[in-house]
């Protein structure tokens, strides 16, 4: 018997299976994450035919996720991280080929081949202990706008293939184990680029003097990278940046630009600490309403309190190296 239920929500219920869900096949919205699920999924899970989004992600199944790719058409988004999937990641996204890889939006999982589905617009796989080196035919998914790998054990080059995602905003591989180079290659034409996490790898930028990004970022992190022999010059062209972290770098230059301290109004956090920097804080004239944070600690900086701003609202400068 079919009921007519879109949405069902069932959190915290220590349901341990679901099979009694089966014959809603008008419900298009079912979230059972951490419900202590166990065992097998039936492939009576293909008689949800109207499903839209499926979140199973944080319970305790195992065994392998039934073919569901010719029956669950409608399917846009899925969660299934937090599992215990007996397959190779490989033949889980091969349970989901047909006519959902042909529509999947959101996926939130670990990775192989996701590059067959072609509608993604977001991968989230923050923190999954994911291994290996980043696949370069993640580049050919050009629906991209949102990936999210950090905090696993990525290890490898970045590959140039993320130049041509054009619909990219957002990419955050912050603490993995990436080397190698970063070229102006990787941004040939992310124009719509605002957010940038490359923090905590051993990644190198080799970005030309005369680079100008076909970005304007948001957010940039670039904690623990090398900034190559001179201070990025590439910087100067940012003028909508409320968040900068350059914490840490590795880098030949000791004094920074004069450029350097003309913020865009819209610059709230300010992140400097733990290098070798030294020289004059001139004046911080621009800033916006809701004032600015600074840290300066671990440098070589001179500062002196009429060059404060009163509305710089959080200034660290009292810890030298």
């Amino acid at each position: 018997m079919s009921m007519l239920i879109p949405h069902l929500v069932v959190q915290m219920a220590g349901l341990g299976s679901f099979s009694s869900l089966y014959g809603l096949s008008r419900l298009e919205s079912l979230n059972l994450r951490n419900n202590q699920l166990s065992g097998t999924i039936s492939s009576d899970i293909k008689n949800l035919t109207s499903i839209v989004s499926l979140d199973l992600s944080s319970n305790e199944l195992v065994g392998k996720l039934p073919t569901v790719g010719t029956q669950l058409c409608k399917l846009k988004e899925i969660h299934l991280s937090g599992n215990k999937w007996n397959q190779s990641i490989s033949q889980v996204l091969d349970s989901l080929c047909g006519c959902v890889s042909d529509g999947l939006e959101v996926l939130h999982m670990s990775f192989s081949q996701i590059w067959k589905f072609k509608a993604l617009t977001q991968i989230s796989l923050h923190v999954n202990s994911i291994s290996g080196p980043i696949p370069a035919s993640l580049g050919n998914v050009s629906s991209l706008r949102y990936v999210g790998l950090s905090g696993n054990h990525l290890n490898g080059c970045l590959p140039e293939s993320f130049g041509q995602l054009a619909k990219l905003e957002a990419l955050y591989i912050s603490n993995n184990y990436l080397e190698g180079t970063i070229s102006e290659a990787h941004f040939a034409n992310t124009t719509k680029l605002i957010s940038l996490d490359a923090s905590d790898n051993q990644l190198t930028l080799d970005l030309s003097p005369s680079w100008i990004p076909p970005f304007q970022l948001e957010e940039l992190y670039l904690s623990s990278l090398n900034l190559g022999p001179q201070f990025p010059l590439w910087l100067r062209s940012q003028e909508h940046l409320t968040y900068l972290d350059i914490s840490k770098v590795r880098t030949d230059a000791i004094v920074l630009p004069s450029w350097f301290w003309n913020f865009s109004a819209q610059l709230r956090f300010l992140n400097l600490s733990h290098n070798h920097f030294q020289g004059r804080i001139p004046y911080i004239s621009k800033i916006g309403n809701d004032g600015l944070e600074i840290d300066l600690s671990y440098n070589h900086f001179e500062v002196q309190e009429s060059d404060y701003n009163i509305a710089i609202t959080s200034i660290v400068i009292n810890r030298p190296v």
